[in-house]
């Protein structure tokens, strides 16, 4: 027991601030889609629900790309208000943002959103992903190691969930969190495990990736499309000119909708992508099935169509895949809670944030509890930098989307940038203030950041969509936070 409780002190608190920082990561990343809206200004005011985004979408695609091959339609929805349309031909490959309304195309912000967070959860410093996967992995163990020890030292831990003595604010915080959440961290670190395990054991066990799985006449078809256009073009080559080109066969509106309104899962179209020859059109709708696992294996949902003929060429609805594959499939639906719409992310969220206030909590304590520790004052600047200066790093990554200049053509790395070097900044400004009130001072600085990030948001009129009204009370909450943390620090 001795062993286990010298463990969990000195091990928790060395992996509290990696734990922090993957609870901190994996929290936003469940609301990294409203993030990437909150990022986009100029799409506030899109309305994702017009229905006559196909029909615009194929009439701007018929104008400005009739010569391209291969037609692809993303239809607007709730996360993302806008259409986005790809048009590929041998060349080259554009994607163009539109107004579902108008078909009027968008300009973007260069920025890579909440992306950015979800993928430090897992790719924080651009190491080689099969090397990063494996280190992850055993990082993984030891936290489920500090995770079950502190269930094991804590013999009064449920009694002491119901007794909460205000003796220490950090001591109840740590046992409210742990026991509220535990069966989730649980989860959430034994699925993110599984994940990683196809990296740890890749010598003697390869996970089968799902997206290797094809169907054997559908690749056949679309294979025989682009063999036939590499033909064509190869024809025109030697004649010397673009004169011998056909014409691309150019299905119309209708042609299109009819196949659309007669599927059962219309409302969940994920993509819609035309595959043109000079004879006929090849239609595929990928859509988002209402049951993911089948009997046998996933629902793919995917249709795919002659668009001239009018004859359903495939529907692959049901692909056979392996148990192993099964519960890899099912592990990563549970990791990052895709199921159960909305709400299942929000209980995510907040597990999350017990995660954060577990991690957060158990480290202070330990400064608490050990005062006289010559490491004291370093361990403090390390409490400060992860479990504040994150939050201040966000908001100033959030911040340089606004302010920056459109025209940068590198906004989107210099946010990333901005990230970093406000997290160092961070660091050196907790070793330069006072002991007494290093912790008050960084959340008085984060606390000013997202009231800014808040008052900007507001500028812009997020609160246009029910979405980004979230986003706009979770950036307020934590302005409030730290804000009343700091002025109770100051006070004594």
């Amino acid at each position: 027991m001795r062993c286990l409780r010298e463990f969990h002190k000195d091990i928790g608190l060395l992996f509290s601030w990696i734990m922090f920082f993957i609870f901190f990561s994996g929290t936003f990343a469940y609301y990294k889609d409203s993030i990437n809206l909150y990022m986009q200004p100029n799409f506030y005011k899109l309305n994702y629900l017009d229905t006559s985004y196909l029909k615009n979408s194929i009439e701007y695609l018929e104008e400005n790309h009739k010569d391209d091959q291969i037609w692809a339609i993303t239809p607007p929805s709730f996360k993302t208000p806008y259409v986005k349309v790809l048009s590929q031909d041998p060349k080259s490959q554009n994607d163009i943002y539109l107004n579902p309304e108008n078909a009027k195309i968008l300009n973007p912000y260069k920025t890579l959103g909440g992306d950015f967070i979800s993928t430090l959860h897992y790719e924080p410093w651009g190491m080689n992903v099969e090397l990063l996967g494996k280190i992850i992995g055993y990082l993984t163990i030891i936290i489920l190691f500090c995770l079950i020890s502190g269930l094991a030292i804590h013999k009064r831990l449920f009694k002491d969930f119901f007794k909460l003595k205000d003796r220490s604010f950090y001591y109840d915080m740590h046992i409210v969190t742990s026991v509220c959440g535990f069966i989730m961290f649980f989860t959430l670190i034994f699925s993110g495990l599984y994940l990683s395990e196809k990296y740890m054991l890749d010598k003697i066990y390869r996970q089968a990736n799902i997206k290797k799985i094809e169907n054997e006449k559908r690749e056949e078809k679309i294979l025989e499309q682009k063999r036939e256009m590499k033909n064509i073009l190869d024809r025109m080559k030697r004649a010397g000119g673009g004169s011998f080109m056909p014409k691309l066969y150019t299905p119309s509106y209708a042609d299109i909708e009819k196949f659309i309104s007669n599927l059962d899962n219309k409302d969940f179209i994920n993509k819609i992508e035309i595959i043109r020859n000079p004879r006929s059109a090849i239609l595929q709708i990928n859509t988002k099935p209402k049951e993911i696992f089948t009997e046998n294996g996933v629902n793919m949902g995917f249709y795919i169509y002659d668009l001239k003929s009018g004859q359903k060429i495939q529907e692959i609805d049901d692909v056979p895949i392996n148990k192993t594959q099964q519960i890899g499939f099912l592990m990563r639906h549970i990791h990052i809670a895709d199921f159960g719409g909305e709400l299942t992310k929000f209980l995510f969220f907040i597990f999350g944030v017990f995660g954060m206030l577990m991690c957060s909590s158990g480290a202070i304590l330990w400064t608490k509890k050990y005062d006289k520790s010559k490491f004291l004052k370093f361990i403090k600047v390390l409490n400060s930098t992860f479990f504040i200066g994150l939050f201040a790093s966000f908001g100033i990554y959030l911040l340089a989307n606004f302010f920056l200049s459109l025209e940068n053509e590198a906004r989107d790395i210099t946010q990333i940038r901005l990230f970093f070097i406000s997290l160092f900044i961070f660091f050196i400004l907790n070793i330069l203030v006072t002991k007494k009130y290093i912790y008050e001072i960084s959340a008085l600085i984060t606390s000013l950041i997202f009231l800014v990030v808040v008052m900007v948001g507001v500028s812009y009129e997020a609160f246009l969509k029910s979405n980004l009204i979230i986003m706009l009370i979770i950036f307020l909450l934590i302005s409030l936070f730290f804000g009343v943390f700091s002025l109770k620090g100051f006070r004594g």
